[in-house]
């Protein structure tokens, strides 16, 4: 049976009227229709205000009713100063209305440039939208601006902290103080993980930051076409003993607000250790959706175990000693970044193990059992042989 053709089409602000008594829209009859109209906003204040629109059938039965938010601004007065914006509120994902979302401290200010840190404690793994708007000193809200985002469970061990009896990485640097408050990861820029970005904390958030981690997430069909051209975002974050991975409040899953048309492939990479990739998408669908465990299995990083490390029965890990960052650990991880800080303490990249003091034990236990492990290398190793990148570039 054919659809019933649609023979009205009408449109009313805020009250509605009555059916038959809104704004006619003129419309070409049809069983479907596209139309695009022009409400007039004489009909309405400056403000805030509903938009509503519905249709009627040739049966004389009207739709449901769609409904748009808008606002009319008013028109600008030369000469004038701008109305201070005196409140900044944001919610997450459900509207509790004007005025009762969460408030974020402002000086009050005709312009103001503000950096907006929503709380995601608690909130799921997967896709979340933020929500955010102002108001100025005449009470008048602005509209309501949206960015989607999305949270991601990571999780990934480094061999050189990584302790086989406690099934954890151990937190040397963090209980003696040395894990710098600004990322450490703009301070190279020959290195694979170079990042320069921002990222800063007041204080390390809590007791269980083993340091920090660069993770990038990259947009790609395939793991094999997930080079550096489809990286989407960076974020310089937290790793945590038991290896998850955690924003800058140090509890929080890491927040992403990049739009991915592909598959997600997220690289980890830390300043002395191989970075890795998820050898197959981030599934988003699903009991696991948005979470990834690098540490289960050799088959879950790409390239397997030649970029990769066995820690304990069924436990993986990133290789340490690649102390220059270039991607492959060779003779000048030890002989320009080992050995020129044998026996200092610090936060040194030349600590393969992380306990704070570049030793002896860095070189015998980490150096030379990894020497010619590779990610990606831009020409060949000491020893003339050429390694296949980990991570594609």
């Amino acid at each position: 049976q054919p659809l019933p053709d649609i023979v009205a089409m009408e449109y009313y602000f805020d009250t509605d009227p009555g059916f038959g008594n809104g704004e006619s829209i003129a419309i070409t009859s049809d069983s479907l229709i596209d139309e695009d109209f022009t409400a007039d906003l004489s009909l309405v204040d400056v403000g805030y205000h509903k938009l509503f629109v519905r249709t009627k059938d040739e049966n004389g039965k009207w739709g449901l009713v769609f409904k748009q938010d808008v606002y009319k601004a008013g028109e600008p007065t030369t000469g004038l100063p701008l109305p201070d914006i005196v409140e900044l509120e944001y919610f997450i994902d459900t509207e509790p209305g004007f005025g009762n979302g969460i408030n974020v401290a402002i000086a009050p200010d005709s312009l103001i440039d503000e950096m907006l840190l929503p709380d995601i404690t608690g909130l799921a793994l997967g896709e979340h939208n933020l929500f955010y708007r102002v108001k100025d000193e005449n009470n008048r809200w602005s509209l309501t601006n949206v960015t989607p985002f999305y949270l991601m469970g990571l999780k990934a061990f480094l061999q050189g902290p990584y302790d086989i009896l406690a099934d954890i990485m151990a937190v040397d640097l963090n209980s003696s103080g040395l894990i710098p408050l600004q990322q450490p990861y703009g301070l190279n820029p020959g290195a694979k993980y170079y990042y320069p970005g921002g990222e800063n904390v007041p204080a390390i958030p809590n007791d269980d930051i083993v340091d920090w981690v660069i993770v990038q997430i990259r947009d790609a069909s395939n793991p094999g076409a997930a080079t550096s051209a489809s990286i989407i975002e960076t974020k310089a974050v937290f790793m945590l003993k038991d290896g998850s991975i955690v924003g800058l409040d140090g509890v929080s899953p890491v927040a992403f607000t990049s739009t991915v048309d592909n598959d997600i492939y997220v690289v980890v990479f830390h300043r002395n250790h191989l970075g890795i990739m998820n050898s197959s998408g981030v599934p988003r669908t699903g009991a696991e959706a948005y979470t990834y465990d690098f540490s289960t299995d050799e088959t879950r990083v790409y390239g397997g175990a030649s970029g990769y490390k066995l820690l304990e029965s069924g436990v993986w890990g990133m290789v340490a000693a690649d102390g220059n960052g270039n991607g492959i650990v060779e003779n000048t991880d030890e002989t320009a970044v080992w050995k020129t800080s044998l026996g200092q303490a610090g936060y040194d990249n030349g600590d393969f193990n992380l306990n704070g003091v570049v030793q002896n034990t860095d070189e015998t236990n980490y150096w030379k059992p990894n020497l010619n492990s590779g990610g990606q290398v831009p020409g060949k190793s000491s020893s003339g042989k050429a390694y296949k990148s980990q991570v594609p570039e």
